[in-house]
């Protein structure tokens, strides 16, 4: 409608553009471009407020302002609603995958650490149970959305690194990675967080072994808490037989890993476990570093590797991506690189 200009402020024309987007819905509750529209414009305001608090306000100010929390609690909320309802108003299976990747990404939002909720060392994300919350919803959302858009393979992909942060079973979370890679073959991201997974499984396995070493030794002890120690050794021996053998499936360089295990098992006589873990680990890194040199830019891949040099250190000469490295990582970077 025309008339004079409405000499209004930021946060009441964010007002009237909500009211109004409202009203719309208030007479077409089932119209997709609607809750769109306002989940955009939520989403705006949102990000607005944000944004400025990140650069005016510290990060204690924040925390400690009630009011600050309560308005983008609203906002957030009020996002997270309106792609629910896109999702129930979608007229098509295209439709609804999209609004079931704004959920999960405004869900997500939940359990992201950036400013002004955080300085990433002082003021840091409590993983609780409000955190795992937020992370189930993101993985109901790309999951609805792989349902909706069986080919599409980021949300297949955004799914898998979800599962793994909330920490389902590591048979359903390769499980997850190996059908995002089946979704995008030759796709290196995909590629890279099967292998960095692997690696991080690997080191799951190395602290529990190093805790079982480092377990006090008592002397005496009763028959019942012998047979408990024996039934809890069982167990882990099975969680670490299952974990090992999800990490073979999905070898970087099987020939190599092969060779490499029989070499060491000779060399210590046979049947060592610790030959085979050593194995897949220099396959895993090996995998990591193929990344790097696949596409030198990519920033990923250069970090997990120093970061295996912090959690595992090894010899002197293997210290980049462009290194061969250990144990069939040198000439696997071309055969195995294209399986990704």
């Amino acid at each position: 409608v025309d008339g004079p200009p409405l000499n209004l402020t930021t946060a009441a024309a964010a007002a009237r553009q909500a009211a109004l987007l409202k009203a719309d819905l208030v007479h077409n509750p089932r119209r997709f471009e609607g809750w769109l529209a306002l989940a955009d414009h939520l989403d705006s305001v949102k990000d607005l407020a944000l944004n400025d608090a990140a650069k005016l306000v510290p990060v204690g100010e924040w925390r400690s302002s009630g009011e600050a929390d309560d308005l983008v609690a609203r906002l957030q909320l009020g996002l997270r609603r309106a792609c629910c309802a896109a999702v129930a108003a979608a007229p098509s299976e295209g439709d609804r995958a999209m609004a079931f990747e704004r959920a999960g990404l405004a869900a997500y939002e939940l359990v992201q650490e950036a400013p002004p909720f955080h300085d990433g060392r002082r003021a840091r994300l409590a993983r609780d149970e409000r955190w795992r919350a937020a992370l189930g919803l993101c993985r109901e959302a790309f999951d609805g959305a792989a349902a909706a858009a069986p080919h599409e393979w980021t949300y297949r992909h955004y799914g898998a690194k979800i599962a793994r942060k909330i920490g389902v079973p590591k048979a359903e979370l390769f499980e997850r990675l190996a059908t995002a890679r089946r979704c995008a073959p030759g796709n290196l991201e995909v590629f890279y967080q099967m292998h960095t997974t692997r690696v991080k499984v690997l080191l799951e396995i190395q602290l529990e072994r190093l805790a079982a070493v480092a377990a006090p030794k008592v002397g005496k002890i009763s028959a019942a808490a012998r047979a408990a120690a024996a039934v809890a050794k069982k167990q882990r021996e099975e969680r670490e037989h299952e974990a090992m053998a999800l990490v073979a499936e999905h070898t970087f360089d099987p020939a190599a890993v092969a060779a490499a295990a029989t070499a060491a098992d000779e060399g210590a006589g046979g049947g060592s476990k610790g030959s085979q873990w050593d194995a897949l680990w220099d396959d895993a890194v090996s995998a990591v570093r193929a990344c790097g040199r696949m596409l030198p830019g990519y920033h990923k891949a250069h970090y997990r590797i120093a970061w295996t040099r912090l959690k595992h250190p090894v010899t002197a000469g293997d210290v980049g991506v462009g290194s061969g490295g250990s144990g069939g990582g040198g000439g696997s970077g071309s055969s195995g690189g294209g399986s990704g």
